[in-house]
């Protein structure tokens, strides 16, 4: 399986939010906040693809903290159906390329306490917990706030 990824445009809107409704359900973002994503120069949009098919993709952003330059993912959305085959870890690969590449040193992102392949799967990928976030869900649930650190030889 070849897994192709690009830079998400505004005519992927109706399978991005498909997929994004797959994936979080009634957490999931707005189709008008995924336009905005889309939209924004700041935010790095890419989908991938498997033999034409759009299946999944990524959002994030860099931003700055006093001096500190930084990536930010906002969502990591991958089709049930291709689960488990390496979608989300190319995605992320190629957004932390896309970090290193304009100066962000560190990686952030947010998931949810009992979301267990997506922590085990940044685990995987060195993210590391730095705090925990109470009720920082729609529906109360707990997450987790990671960190990772980004080296350009690694990326």
């Amino acid at each position: 399986m070849q897994i192709v990824t690009r830079k998400a445009e505004i005519n992927d809107l109706e399978r991005l939010y498909k997929i994004e409704l797959e994936c979080f359900d009634h957490e999931a973002f707005t189709k008008a906040q995924l336009a905005f994503f889309l939209k924004t120069p700041r935010f790095i949009s890419l989908v991938a693809e498997v033999d034409g098919e759009l299946v999944g993709f990524i959002i994030g952003s860099i931003e700055y903290y006093g001096n500190e330059k930084f990536g930010h993912i906002y969502s990591v959305d991958v089709s049930p159906k291709y689960r488990r085959r390496g979608v989300a870890s190319k995605l992320l690969d190629e957004v932390e390329r896309i970090l290193v590449k304009n100066g962000a040193e560190t990686c952030y992102l947010e998931v949810r306490t009992d979301n267990v392949s997506a922590l085990s799967l940044y685990k995987k990928r060195d993210y590391v917990i730095m705090e925990a976030l109470k009720n920082y869900y729609e529906t109360g649930v707990n997450g987790f706030r990671l960190k990772k650190r980004l080296i350009a030889s690694d990326v």
